[in-house]
């Protein structure tokens, strides 16, 4: 896309940013402050989700079994967030000291390519404070941040966004599936697609 092209045309800032995106995922230091990770958000408390650019970065992170490869296969890149067994690798407090993991590939190609180029998982909070509205411009974003707008490494401004609902979070940790939120993607279609295996023991 033009945005993207336009974006990665500044390939030192982009060299510069994924150094910054590779030391980050998988820093406890870094992650165990969380100023320098969500400035509105605990983040001891939330289960942070990982954009990655393909099932090849999806299965470094997460047990994925039939079930999770027919959703990827299906509907992503797409609004769906896919939570699986975590593997050894995954620190524990990007999952809240849990067992697993939610990953995403969104429709959204400054995302995926950051992921691509960076050759690691993106972590990914909501750029509002909790319990205030999603925001779709940069102009919501800084109102949101206010006094925290400082701890900001980064903003990247992809102009208006479309006002599309949340992703559909479905879990497969588990022999049956779950919806845990419905989103664009409906439950009915979910359910149609999937049948789930079992996972192998010692997988991690």
């Amino acid at each position: 896309s033009k945005v993207s092209n336009q974006f990665f045309s500044h390939i030192r800032e982009v060299d510069a940013l994924v150094h910054v995106i590779r030391c980050f995922v998988f820093d406890n230091a870094v992650l165990s402050d969380e100023n320098k990770v969500d400035p509105a958000r605990d983040i001891s408390a939330l289960n942070i989700e990982l954009i990655v650019s393909d099932l090849e970065m999806a299965s470094s992170l997460v047990e994925l079994n039939d079930a999770a490869i027919k959703l990827a296969r299906d509907f992503l890149p797409g609004p769906l967030t896919i939570v699986l067994p975590k593997r050894n690798i995954v620190p524990d407090i990007l999952v809240a000291n849990g067992n697993t993991l939610g990953i995403r590939m969104p429709d959204n190609s400054i995302c995926n390519l950051l992921a691509s180029y960076s050759r690691v998982p993106i972590t990914t909070t909501s750029a509002n404070v909790s319990g205030s509205t999603n925001p779709y411009d940069i102009e919501q974003v800084l109102s949101d941040l206010e006094e925290n707008l400082h701890l900001a490494s980064c903003i990247l401004d992809q102009g208006r966004l479309d006002q599309t609902p949340p992703s559909t979070i479905v879990d497969l940790s588990t022999l049956t599936p779950t919806i845990l939120r419905e989103g664009p993607i409906s439950s009915k279609d979910i359910f149609r697609q999937v049948v789930v295996q079992p996972f192998p023991r010692g997988a991690c």
